[in-house]
């Protein structure tokens, strides 16, 4: 059963692997997790009422639009818009990277620089779990 208080995150990542890692040990933090692996899955969820406090974004995702192309639509979305994006790729061009940032993505990560347990860390500063008591 959902609890309406847990702080849920959205994960898009194309690797299954990679992506059931994540939803894990997320989950083991406390959060509500939704996991898929494409752009049109997301925004399906989203179009199905799926609004998070936190949507966790990789740029290579399976079909044909990316990360790029789903922060686009994320933010042109009056519903979602103001949710914090973080991307967490292996791409980490200059124009990617500035690319995101005009979009207004909160966190930008390398994967290869970045241990998860970083990226989790700085998740719980935007949107902190509370233990049963409501601390």
């Amino acid at each position: 059963m959902k609890n309406n208080t847990t702080p849920s995150i959205l994960v898009v990542e194309d690797e299954k692997t990679i992506l059931d890692t994540i939803v894990l040990k997320l989950k083991m933090e406390g959060y509500e997790v939704t996991g898929v692996r494409s752009a049109r899955e997301a925004l399906d969820l989203i179009d199905q009422g799926l609004i998070p406090q936190l949507i966790w974004v990789d740029h290579y995702l399976i079909g044909s639009a990316n990360g790029l192309d789903l922060v686009e639509k994320i933010k042109a979305n009056p519903k979602t818009n103001s949710i914090p994006v973080f991307v967490v790729s292996n791409t980490a061009g200059f124009d990617t990277i500035e690319a995101y940032s005009k979009l207004g993505v909160a966190q930008y990560y390398t994967k290869s620089d970045n241990a998860l347990n970083i990226i989790i860390e700085d998740i719980k500063k935007h949107i902190p779990v509370r233990n049963e008591r409501g601390e």
